[in-house]
């Protein structure tokens, strides 16, 4: 949730980070996107994509990897599951596929117009679809040459994967996330099927540096997720709803979003019951060791953003080059640009803001701008 900033008033009203567009699974003027890399022996070659809440598995649970052509004829779009058949576009380049959904590219493509689907119709599913993704060939389609080499998923502009990836996102350290040639040319009757769930799941820990956190693995889950409802039934604000949300599914005691508004006020009330509550101010005047070591991976922070709070979920300290202090840290937060969103690297305030302050200013100031651990924070 962000309020609106007023120096020495404890709750104030509230407000929109940048965005007040009302979305449902998908902002359709940004940028989502399959892009596949590979050898194929087609200009325009086809594929059968399901985004699916849940991943595509069998009855006993155990992934699908590869289905007759009956049985992925049979997949279909349902409230937790999109089935699309992308076709018709030549290749952005010599074995390499641009598929976008939305407006901002291939609006009159036929999974998009309303042929195959419409990406209205993307608000009328779970939320959630872009949580697995499964890539095959189209059922009935000839081919000789047909394999994937490398798949990079957006939505709403966010890397949700990207196996060409060779550093992280916040420090840049290497990862190695790349898939391993995969041949989508049917075989005994059956059409492999690139089932990323585990590989999506991998990514992010990797990609976003986020350990075995629940907290951090629980947030960006939900990366680039646009439908506030999934964290409060009430309101339109929800930055602070989303935090107190993750908070309380790992079992951490925070306001209720559906009971009441959530404000910097009453996080920083719970956050003081169940962890500690470090002023902004404070944290800036220790040393990067006991950054470190006080301010683990998943606390809570409100910052002011101009004349509002807005609150977010530390994921980690940028380390900095060359020996220099700690500046910057990273984090993930709700209704930023209306969708959930990992922040580029933040910086901390410069101290030199306060010199001009009054007493009662600092003293608001403190209120607002602080950080929360919880004492159930792990990594």
């Amino acid at each position: 949730m962000i309020h609106r900033h007023v120096l020495l008033i404890t709750v104030t009203a509230c407000a929109g980070l940048t965005s007040s567009l009302e979305a449902g699974g998908l902002i359709p003027d940004r940028i989502n996107q399959i892009l596949v890399q590979g050898r194929f022996d087609q200009p325009e070659q086809p594929f059968l994509v399901v985004f699916s809440k849940d991943p595509l598995a069998n009855r006993t649970g155990r992934l699908i990897e590869s289905a007759t052509g009956a049985q992925l004829s049979r997949l279909d779009t349902n409230d937790d599951r999109v089935v699309l058949k992308l076709y018709g576009k030549p290749a952005t380049r010599k074995g390499r596929y641009d598929f976008f959904f939305g407006t901002l590219h291939d609006a009159n493509r036929p999974w998009n117009d309303g042929t195959d689907f419409h990406w209205e119709d993307w608000e009328n599913h779970s939320p959630d679809v872009w949580d697995h993704v499964a890539i095959c060939a189209l059922p009935g389609r000839q081919t000789r040459v047909a394999t994937i080499s490398s798949v990079t998923i957006r939505r709403g502009g966010k890397v949700l994967f990207d196996s060409s990836a060779t550093k992280s996102y916040t420090n840049k350290r290497p990862i190695r996330v790349a898939l391993r040639p995969f041949t989508l040319r049917p075989r005994n009757g059956k059409y492999p099927v690139l089932n990323l769930s585990d590989e999506m799941a991998s990514f992010g820990t990797r990609f976003y540096e986020l350990g075995e956190n629940p907290i951090l693995q629980l947030a960006y889950s939900d990366l680039g997720q646009t439908e506030k409802s999934k964290y409060a039934n009430r309101g339109r604000n929800w930055c602070s709803e989303f935090t107190s949300w993750i908070y309380r599914e790992n079992d951490i005691e925070t306001p209720d979003p559906n009971a009441g508004d959530v404000h910097f006020v009453n996080m920083a009330e719970s956050l003081s019951k169940v962890g500690t509550v470090y002023p902004m101010r404070e944290v800036l005047s220790w040393s990067d060791d006991e950054k470190r070591k006080k301010i683990k991976p998943g606390s809570f922070v409100s910052i002011l953003n101009g004349q509002f709070t807005h609150s977010l979920i530390f994921t980690t300290w940028v380390t900095p080059e060359d020996g220099q202090p700690i500046t910057h840290y990273a984090g993930i937060s709700g209704n930023n640009k209306a969708m959930v969103w990992a922040h580029s690297p933040l910086k901390l305030p410069d101290p030199e803001i306060f010199e001009s302050m009054s007493q009662e200013e600092l003293a608001d100031y403190d209120r607002k701008v602080y950080f929360g651990v919880p004492h159930l924070t792990t990594r």
